[in-house]
């Protein structure tokens, strides 16, 4: 059985603009919880940031008036997912996604080389090295929908219950 404690769900529009980061950010700090270690937060606040830069600086760009990124947040007890959905036009992540790894593959791969998409790096770093579970799918509205995920692993305890000298 869970409590009302160990679940959070936020589900918002923020305006296509840049300046809605802050309150795309306080919103993603009301899911903190004790259970999730920082580096896991960090990594948390780097995808969803990039997530909503991408929807209003590509998917929105050519759209007027833009409309709102809808964003939803929740964790609970095992998992913290972050869904964000646009109403661009899309692209295939998973083919710039092989690119990407060709590209890294090359022996004259250099990457402070790189100019742009920086994002897809960065989001292929989280997949691949630190175990988040990244889509880029089609919505059946008009749009697509990046969803963000990770499993909440339980912190170790500082001492085994009942132990400790008391005090």
């Amino acid at each position: 059985m869970t409590s009302a404690s160990t679940s959070h769900r936020e589900s918002f529009l923020v305006p296509s603009q840049l300046d809605g980061v802050g309150e795309v950010l306080a919103r993603f700090e009301r899911l903190r919880s004790a259970q999730i270690n920082d580096t896991l937060w960090v990594e948390g606040q780097t995808a969803l940031m990039e997530g909503f830069s991408n929807a209003v600086r590509h998917a929105h760009r050519d759209l007027s008036p833009p409309p709102p990124v809808a964003i939803e947040l929740s964790r609970t007890s095992v998992e913290l997912r972050i869904q964000i959905d646009d109403h661009g036009p899309g692209y295939d992540m998973e083919e710039a996604w092989r690119q990407l790894d060709r590209e890294q593959a090359s022996s004259d791969y250099d990457p402070l080389e790189r100019e742009a998409h920086w994002g897809l790096v960065l989001l292929r770093q989280l997949q691949r090295q630190r175990g988040w579970q990244i889509t880029y799918q089609r919505r059946r509205e008009q749009g697509y929908r990046l969803s963000i995920s990770h499993r909440i692993d339980p912190l170790p305890s500082q001492a085994p219950s009942g132990a400790g000298s008391g005090g």
